[in-house]
């Protein structure tokens, strides 16, 4: 409106404004500025003003941002440039720029310090400036004592960092590669804990002590010890935590191995083997042994015992000697084979006792005795040898004739001595009493000279 005025009546115009009124009407952006150059109407997110050099761009991005400030809408505004001196020579410090436009405006070039971050919006990149130049702030990005870390998933106080991820990779540098796991006491626990449902199946690592332990659980509370290997010398233990026993074994030593359950397993006859089966061990065979070996029984503390339904069979082992036993369910038990400086071997079906000559079924290299004097017996009237030879004498029981057992009782054929016979003739019936030692005969009723 005041452009169409002619010259003389504009200019008696203006040299009417007192001072406020002319400083007001020479910062009236809006009278000034060309319609493009003033901010669309309406809500919009971009404005876009497309020039060349000259055209206002500066201007009136700057009379913009004053006005925002100005009515209060705006409070930090972003500057973008190409570069820092862009920004404080054109859009702040020149002739167009925010000192331009807005009186009292200062600019504090000592705000530039290192640490200062700006976001580049065409790279997608945030940088830092350094104190020198602007980098890359990934480039020097440093994670030291972050309280949390969770990667595309949340941490808490318990998983300080949670990672959510079909796999985790620890590639290597260029050498190797090692996961630490560090616990501050011996009764701590330093291992892999694996879940289902975040409820614990199986655990692997020094659970409780300094042990190396394969544990599983069906429900997360009640856990069993698979496996343990010992730290102090590499002794396994197999469903059980440490040594079942302590003994001093011929072999000397705790076992390497030891396995607690029913277990079939074959190995080296270099190491001693022991299966220990329901706190019963079952067999021992030393680094000497050689052979199979087979038996169907436990150990019950004391003994090896092989068991049946009325009665079971022993073994036991000690300092004097070795014993095979026939062990009644009452818990008594008879001796079945004692030995201990001899020795029982068989050879084809044959028994040889205390010899290893073999002249029959049964070959005895010592004498033959009964536990007591004057007890057992060799065959019966039922069961009886068909020949005996001797090589020397056969010398029976002396008797006097009143202590004989009754002819009738040990049947025709047995032989005795008598110490007080009243007469020597032959095939008369003894009768006692007198002072002649005979021979004498059952005859089934009687006992007769002869």
């Amino acid at each position: 409106m005041l452009e169409s005025l002619p010259v003389d009546r504009r200019t008696l115009f203006l040299k009417s404004l007192n001072h406020d009124e002319a400083q007001f009407f020479r910062d009236f952006w809006p009278f000034w500025a060309r319609e493009e150059q003033l901010a669309p109407e309406g809500n919009w997110r971009i404005w876009l003003f497309l020039g060349g050099r000259g055209a206002g761009k500066t201007r009136a991005g700057a009379e913009w941002i004053a006005e925002g400030i100005r009515e209060g809408r705006m409070r930090r505004v972003a500057l973008l440039a190409a570069t820092y001196a862009d920004a404080r020579q054109v859009m702040i410090e020149g002739e167009s720029g925010l000192k331009r436009v807005i009186p009292g405006a200062t600019f504090e070039p000592s705000n530039r310090r290192a640490g200062l971050s700006v976001f580049v919006i065409d790279e997608s990149v945030l940088v830092v400036y350094d104190g020198a130049t602007w980098v890359d702030y990934a480039a020097i990005m440093v994670l030291q004592n972050v309280p949390l870390v969770g990667v595309n998933t949340s941490a808490d106080a318990t998983n300080k960092f949670a990672v959510k991820s079909s796999a985790v990779l620890f590639d290597n540098v260029g050498n190797g590669v090692q996961a630490k796991i560090n616990k501050a006491a011996s009764a701590d626990s330093a291992s892999l804990l694996y879940q289902k449902g975040y409820s614990g199946r199986a655990e692997i690592g020094l659970t409780g002590d300094d042990d190396f332990h394969f544990k599983v659980s069906p429900d997360g509370s009640t856990w069993y010890g698979a496996l343990n290997i010992v730290r102090s010398n590499g002794n396994i233990y197999v469903n059980t935590a440490s040594a079942l026993e302590s003994t001093s074994y011929p072999t000397t030593g705790t076992p390497q191995l030891q396995v607690k359950g029913h277990s079939v397993f074959g190995t080296s006859s270099s190491y001693p083997v022991r299966i220990h089966g329901d706190g019963y061990v079952g067999i021992e065979m030393s680094p000497n042994d050689s052979g199979g070996f087979s038996f169907n029984g436990y150990f019950n503390g004391t003994n090896v015992v092989y068991r049946s339904s009325s009665y079971a069979w022993r073994a036991r082992f000690t300092s004097g000697g070795a014993y095979v036993e026939q062990y009644a369910a009452s818990g008594t038990a008879g001796a079945a084979i004692t030995f201990s400086t001899g020795r029982i071997l068989t050879n084809a079906g044959h028994t040889l006792l205390n010899t290893s000559t073999d002249n029959g079924v049964l070959t005895v290299g010592g004498d033959v005795m009964p536990e007591a004097d004057n007890t057992r017996s060799v065959g019966s009237s039922s069961f009886r040898f068909a020949n005996g030879f001797f090589g020397g004498y056969v010398r029976t029981g002396s008797y006097v004739v009143s202590a004989l057992p009754s002819a009738g009782t040990v049947g025709a054929g047995a032989r005795a001595f008598v110490t007080d016979a009243t007469a020597t003739t032959f095939a008369s019936t003894v009768a006692g009493g007198g002072a002649n030692k005979v021979p004498v005969v059952s005859d089934g009723t009687n006992w007769i000279v002869g």
